[in-house]
């Protein structure tokens, strides 16, 4: 069989319709995924961070289409300090479903901890400009996260000032 024949996702798809070894071998990959899924979702309930972002690195190699996966791992970074990897997976997460809204506040926290304040709080005012129906508890997160975000700028820029003012160099 030629791999060329299947770059193209009509002619995928109907092969995959016709033909149940390929089925079931999807099915498995699937499965198996959702198995290192669950068992991330287990040890980030344990607080095991790091083993968490392990389990959904290998659900992800398994079906890499998933933006749950993607979300769940970026959040495994964000408590491990990884905000570069955070912010990877969130990117990789938005792009395979944009209108996630606790993706785009990974994003914005990830964005907080490598201290790109603006650029988060950008992340944040796009979000509730541009997504529809937000809850009241994604709200109520939207603007907590916000308000941290600018008091950290705050107090960033106050430090600045004292500084100057001392005529201490940076």
């Amino acid at each position: 069989m030629e791999l060329r024949r299947f770059l193209d996702v009509d002619n995928f798809m109907r092969h995959i319709r016709t033909n149940s070894h390929d089925n079931f071998f999807l099915y498995s990959l699937a499965r198996l995924s959702e198995e290192f899924r669950q068992l991330g979702n287990e040890s980030f309930q344990s607080q095991n961070f790091e083993r968490a972002q392990e389990y959904y690195t290998s659900a992800i190699l398994q079906l890499d289409s998933n933006h749950v996966l993607f979300n769940n791992r970026a959040q495994a970074h964000l408590r491990l300090e990884n905000y570069s990897k955070a912010l990877e997976d969130a990117v990789a997460s938005i792009k395979l479903n944009p209108s996630v809204v606790k993706t785009c506040v990974i994003m914005a926290r990830a964005l907080r901890g490598q201290k790109a304040y603006y650029k988060a709080l950008e992340v944040l005012q796009t979000l509730q400009r541009e997504a529809g129906g937000l809850n009241e508890a994604e709200r109520e997160v939207i603007c907590n996260l916000e308000e941290d975000i600018r008091n950290e700028i705050k107090y960033v820029e106050e430090n600045i000032k004292r500084l100057k003012k001392n005529n201490i160099k940076f």
